[in-house]
């Protein structure tokens, strides 16, 4: 057995530094891609009008300070259910339910994410970038810094008028803003009346339906973030993936 081992130990050792290399990839670019604007548009796309822009804009700033609510379903986990809260004073929360139970989520406040190790897996696995969470980090945190909290709920500056999806939401008249994919469209119902709130987000990709329901406009929602203990840094939550990744087999 040792003797085999010693024939193999450079091969072994490129294949682990290969699958190393490749999981330090996956976790950069999985969280780079999570919840990244839609790309430019090219000269031939004609974009939305000036109009819509300003309205994006001004709802989007009107979100931003002020607080709400929200819940309804996420096809990206299944069809769990979602819900969020936002207060500007303190911060963004987000709790995903799975239909067993289970409960992950995360938090942002000030600039800086508090992402669950298994929500961030989750996430990447969703992108076909498969990960697991490290032994011993099912709790903890992952600190991510650098992106506004309000871009998580924000609706996208590419989005166009949809006037054939206006509809009427809890009573209320709403304009309908789209952004299209290949895969589906994610629609955006704004009050059509009164602030320019967000009421309603529907998405659709590739047959998978995302619904959630916004509300709650002035409320107080406390967010507690989680304890120090519990946080780590994105580098430290990929030394422990890459060390886990080259950590030779035990014996059987």
């Amino acid at each position: 057995m040792r003797a085999g081992t010693r024939r193999t130990g450079r091969h072994t050792q490129a294949a682990r530094g290969a699958r190393a290399a490749a999981v330090a990839l996956v976790l950069a670019a999985g969280l780079a891609a999570c919840g990244d604007d839609p790309p430019p548009r090219t000269p031939e796309q004609s974009g939305p009008d000036e109009k819509t822009v300003a309205l994006v804009k001004k709802t989007n700033a009107t979100m931003a300070g002020t607080s709400f609510s929200a819940s309804g379903t996420n096809s990206a986990f299944g069809g769990a259910e979602q819900e969020i809260t936002w207060d500007p004073a303190q911060g963004f929360h987000m709790t995903v339910r799975a239909d067993d139970g289970e409960e992950t989520d995360m938090y942002c406040r000030d600039g800086t994410s508090y992402i669950s190790a298994p929500l961030l897996v989750e996430t990447l696995g969703q992108r076909g970038q498969q990960v697991s969470v490290p032994e011993g980090l099912a709790g903890s945190y992952v600190t991510v810094q650098g992106r506004s909290c309000d871009a998580y709920f924000a609706v996208p500056e590419s989005a166009e008028r949809d006037p054939d999806r206006d509809a009427t939401v809890d009573g209320r008249k709403s304009r309908a803003l789209a952004v299209q994919s290949p895969g589906g469209a994610d629609v955006y119902h704004l009050a059509r009346s009164g602030e320019p709130r967000l009421l309603k987000w529907d998405a659709e990709l590739e047959g998978m339906e995302t619904t959630m329901a916004y509300g709650g406009y002035g409320g107080r929602y406390p967010v507690t973030l989680p304890p120090e203990d519990r946080r780590i840094r994105m580098t430290e939550f990929q030394a422990a993936v890459l060390e886990a990744a080259t950590k030779p087999p035990t014996d059987g």
